[in-house]
């Protein structure tokens, strides 16, 4: 209900963005996490009432979309640096730290999930690595928002697999948390999917991976979340360790591919042009058309939301 306003709005206001994937290169809205975070925040607000016992996680968990669809936004209406996005990424897990020290025992931190083991106890590693549990998924997620519904296709599977995870484990906050963001996902979907309607934006995907580590770090499902999103870590360590360091895609003048004139896509052979999951799919597949690479994606997160699963059923019979 909310995206077709979001889309007319958005239209109106010329916030567009040209579809580069196509030889037409047709103009796109571009700004879809405005309808993914009012769907959602109307959904926490349900959630709230329904659930006033777990209304100070709920809290915690919209301070942290919150926090990522404002970056993600500033970064859709005036261009960031990619260092200055991610280290605002980083920004994001506050609420969840504000949290652990008002009310310790009920937001937790440090007892991570691990299979076989139970739940473990650390003490520095997590700290150190907490920074990162937030902006880590908000920037992979992010990075592999490349072509028309990858996004929320793959984080729906994602989503799911911390349903599933959260049934066997018997948590229900984790599916309060799923479930809202499979909601969100799944009404949006279908306006984002092959061909798009409009584009997700920065505000978008920085929201629904940040919501995603929330989700892990709420329910000590970190480990679970990492599996879920293997294919999104591998393409930001391929882009990472290619490019040396954080760089916004604008910033970079060699793309990764190229588009021909009927619409295929072929892996740019330049030394300098950074090496994404995509472009290592086209020089060992070779040249695809933009629905092949779609439905390659497509069936790479669902092996991974299969292990993902697979790992919290070991977590359950240790």
């Amino acid at each position: 209900m909310i995206t077709p306003k979001v889309i007319r709005f958005l239209e109106k206001k010329k916030l567009v963005r040209y579809d580069v994937h196509k030889p037409s290169r047709p103009e796109v809205p571009h700004g879809g996490g405005i309808a993914l975070f009012c769907s959602l925040s109307l959904t926490l607000i349900l959630s709230a009432v329904l659930y006033p016992n777990y209304l100070i996680e709920l809290l915690v968990f919209y301070g942290v979309t919150t926090l990522s669809f404002i970056v993600g936004l500033i970064d859709d209406i005036k261009i960031l640096k990619g260092q200055t996005k991610t280290v605002l990424s980083v920004a994001a897990i506050i609420p969840i730290i504000l949290g652990h020290l008002i009310c310790p025992t009920r937001i937790v931190l440090g007892h991570p999930r691990a299979p076989f083991i139970g739940r473990m106890r650390l003490t520095i590693i997590y700290w150190l690595l907490l920074p990162f549990a937030i902006a880590g998924p908000a920037n992979a997620v992010n990075m592999l928002d490349i072509m028309n519904g990858i996004m929320p296709y793959t984080t729906l599977l994602a989503s799911t697999s911390l349903l599933v995870s959260s049934m066997l484990l018997g948590n229900q906050l984790g599916l309060i948390l799923s479930i809202i963001i499979i909601g969100d996902l799944l009404g949006y979907y279908p306006y984002n999917k092959y061909p798009s309607k409009i584009f997700n934006g920065d505000s978008g995907s920085l929201m629904i991976g940040a919501s995603l580590g929330a989700l892990a770090v709420l329910t000590r499902q970190e480990i679970i979340l990492l599996v879920a999103l293997l294919i999104h870590l591998l393409n930001a360590f391929l882009v990472f360790s290619s490019i040396k360091g954080f760089k916004e895609h604008r910033e970079i003048k060699e793309r990764p591919l190229k588009v021909l004139e009927d619409g295929t896509l072929i892996a740019n052979l330049s030394e300098t042009a950074p090496l994404s999951l995509t472009r290592l799919i086209l020089l060992i597949g070779g040249p695809a058309k933009e629905t092949d690479i779609i439905r390659i994606y497509e069936v790479l997160q669902w092996i991974s939301t299969f292990l993902a699963i697979t790992t919290a059923i070991f977590m359950v019979i240790r």
